[in-house]
């Protein structure tokens, strides 16, 4: 007889959300979400509130995405998921991941949420 899951694992749970100064931006990757993400997410959001596009990068050397000036992307590692007993087929981003971005030193912040 299985155990059954807690409706406590299923509930979202925002993280903090980190905020960069994009007047900072050079066109070298900086980290923009401090020491990383505070816990494991399943949704990861990064708003460009500047005036500048971006590029982003998950490892500091190679350009993974761009998110244009004023806008958003929301990542949702789940969506093509398969479930599958004990968890196997969960994606997410793991929690300590730091997120870089470069780009010329702009005006408004760049904000860098999610949810687990």
């Amino acid at each position: 007889m299985s155990t059954p899951v807690s409706t406590e694992n299923n509930l979202a749970e925002p993280i903090q959300l980190s905020t960069f100064d994009s007047a900072s931006l050079t066109r070298a990757y900086q980290p923009i979400n401090g020491t990383g993400l505070s816990n494991d997410v399943k949704i990861l959001r990064i708003i460009n509130d500047s005036d500048q596009t971006i590029t982003i990068s998950y490892d500091s050397l190679n350009d993974s995405d761009v998110i244009l000036a004023e806008s958003s992307e929301t990542f949702e590692f789940q969506a093509n998921a398969q479930e599958v007993p004990e968890g196997a087929g969960i994606k997410y981003a793991r929690k300590g991941q730091i997120i870089y971005a470069k780009g010329a030193a702009g005006t408004g912040n760049i904000y860098v949420g999610g949810y687990r």
